[in-house]
């Protein structure tokens, strides 16, 4: 099998008009290092337990499973945020539902747009939501991207809400 090899790659060498460069090139590597890099950790950290089970015939079960992440109440984490837009704090912390469509509605968005991005806020991908709706996978896209640009912009955040409009009242009671 190692004289195989050799022989195909010693044909390549003389097929290829470029020097023979050793594979990966640095510019390869480079390119490919997100890809490699969770692979190449969960490689060392294999070899770590392989040579500590050498030692010692027990893990400890803190490394293989570690706890999880203290859960974080949104308001703590946007504080800062939040604080700057009492509007959208106002929003967000309506008695009735979750005040997200209130959120959307400050933001300007269509009807269309906030049928699109409630599924995409609670973790659909787009495919997913263009079956659901029964839409073009390239109108969820474009909609989406137009949504989150209005949301992206805070300058609507301090304006007053306004007021919603009949048609988006039917959209959002059939979501």
């Amino acid at each position: 099998m190692q004289a195989f090899s050799n022989s195909v790659w010693q044909r390549h060498e003389a097929a290829s008009h470029r020097p023979a460069r050793p594979w990966p090139t640095a510019g390869a590597f480079k390119a490919n290092w997100p890809l490699l890099a969770n692979d190449l950790l969960v490689a060392a950290w294999k070899i770590e337990g392989a040579a500590a089970l050498e030692e010692a015939a027990e893990i400890d079960e803190a490394l293989l499973d570690p706890p999880s992440a203290p859960e974080l109440d949104w308001r703590e984490t946007y504080a800062a945020e939040l604080a700057s837009f009492p509007l959208l704090l106002a929003d967000l912390g309506h008695k009735q539902g979750d005040g997200v469509e209130l959120v959307l509605e400050r933001a300007g968005l269509t009807a269309r747009e906030r049928l699109v991005i409630r599924p995409w806020l609670a973790g659909d991908d787009p495919r997913s939501i263009a079956a659901a709706l029964r839409l073009r996978p390239q109108s969820v896209t474009l909609v989406l991207m137009n949504a989150r640009a209005r949301l992206g912009d805070l300058r609507w955040a301090n304006a007053p809400r306004r007021r919603a409009s009949r048609g988006s009242a039917e959209m959002a009671t059939a979501s």
